[in-house]
């Protein structure tokens, strides 16, 4: 539980206390672990008794829990019986966290609480388990990924691995069944060192409540996949332009962001880095081509000025689908002849349109003015330049089907 906004006003700005009560009735008899994270000072009571006294923490937790203010999590093991009613109460002191610069300015005195408790399990004894059930499974559907207590916002993630020994699993699977796929759920990109090993993989992010619905559709194929990735996905951390600057500097309160303009997929092209995937790519079950790309109109440097880019957009397979059209533009020439840096490329504008299987449907997309503008700092003012400039036309960023120019006048 957090509370950031709805506390009464009375109190805002201000130390507080509660206190929570409820009952534990577990499932199965055995030894768990219970444990509670917090931004304040708590104390956890076992059937009336102190069980985990969480008041003297000193160092931030690395899961970036409660916006970068939380405590790591601090334990204690007991012993449960099954459908056992067990009385747990705790009691949070809310103040600002101990060290200074663990201080989230944004929300002073943040009421954060989160408690857990696990039953004790032979971590290689599930690792067997799910290699044995994978080999024998004519196709295995691995569902991985990252959930909120290893990203979040507020905050970078230490590195791309997924977490504890999934990648270690996720290679032993493979080599189990070769026909594995794996559904992979995170918010951002991760490292996939058996990628080659996998025979699909699936970018599941975060689907809410109607997640297993929505996967069960489309892996059964009763719905085509129409994603693209909204971000560039690297086979290694060094290979994304901000490597240099990560992590931030959580204690200074600081974070660089040294690549400038170079974010995303314009790294990568200005720095001929290949990929993982790249932005704005994605496969269905059918296949698409385009054809008959024209670019019309003339754009001058009035604000209401635009060209449209016209297409025709096939469905080359047997399966109905949506396909996303993409147009990209080069930036003013003027930028690196003053000196400052730039990018080959940049997003201008897109569509994503239902095409029946075996069918064509013409698209077009409208570039404005507003999107060829840079912001000039010695000038103070945004800068639309006179010039030549591409025009790139595909379904990804590192896919073109089309190269044109056109002028600004």
């Amino acid at each position: 539980m957090m509370s950031d906004g709805d506390i009464p006003p009375s109190l805002k700005g201000k130390q507080y206390s509660y206190r929570a009560t409820g009952v534990i009735k577990p499932r199965v008899s055995g030894t768990y672990t219970l444990s509670v994270a917090t931004t304040g000072k708590t104390k956890v009571f076992f059937e009336g008794k102190l069980l985990i006294d969480n008041t003297e923490w000193t160092e931030v937790a690395t899961s970036n829990g409660f916006l970068g203010c939380s405590s790591p999590d601090k334990t204690a093991v007991i012993e449960l019986k099954a459908t056992c009613p067990y009385k747990l109460s705790v009691e949070n002191l809310v103040t600002l966290p101990p060290n200074q610069h663990l201080d989230n300015t944004l929300f002073p005195y943040v009421s954060g609480l989160r408690l857990g408790l696990a039953l004790h399990e032979n971590e290689q004894e599930m690792f067997d388990r799910s290699v044995e059930a994978a080999c024998r499974s004519g196709v295995a559907v691995v569902v991985v990924g990252h959930n909120k207590d290893s990203e979040g916002e507020g905050g970078d993630r230490a590195s791309l691995n997924l977490p504890g020994r999934t990648n270690d699993l996720m290679s032993a699977i493979c080599a189990a069944n070769p026909n594995t796929a794996f559904v992979v759920q995170s918010s951002s990109a991760v490292s996939m060192p058996w990628v080659e090993q996998a025979r699909a993989i699936v970018l599941g992010w975060y689907q809410g409540q109607e997640n297993g619905n929505t996967l069960a559709d489309v892996l059964l194929g009763k719905c085509n996949f129409s994603g693209k990735t909204p971000i560039t996905f690297l086979r290694q951390l060094s290979d994304h332009g901000s490597s240099k600057w990560h992590p931030a500097e959580a204690a200074q309160d600081r974070s660089v962001i040294g690549e400038k303009v170079l974010i995303g997929y314009r790294s990568f092209e200005e720095r001929e880095v290949a990929p993982l995937w790249p932005f704005g790519f994605g496969l269905s079950y059918t296949s698409f081509s385009l054809s008959g790309i024209r670019l019309d109109g003339q754009m001058t440097t009035s604000v209401d000025s635009m060209i449209v880019i016209n297409a025709c957009l096939s469905n080359d397979g047997e399966h109905d689908g949506h396909e996303a059209v993409q147009v990209y533009i080069s930036p003013s020439t003027q930028i690196r002849a003053k000196g400052l840096e730039s990018y080959p490329k940049t997003l201008a504008g897109f569509i994503k349109s239902w095409v029946p299987a075996g069918e064509m449907r013409d698209v077009q997309i409208t570039v404005r003015s507003e999107e060829l503008r840079w912001y000039d700092e010695e000038v103070g003012s945004w800068m639309l330049d006179r010039g030549t400039y591409s025009c790139f036309v595909g379904t990804s960023a590192a896919s073109i089907d089309k190269k044109m120019s056109f002028e600004v006048i």
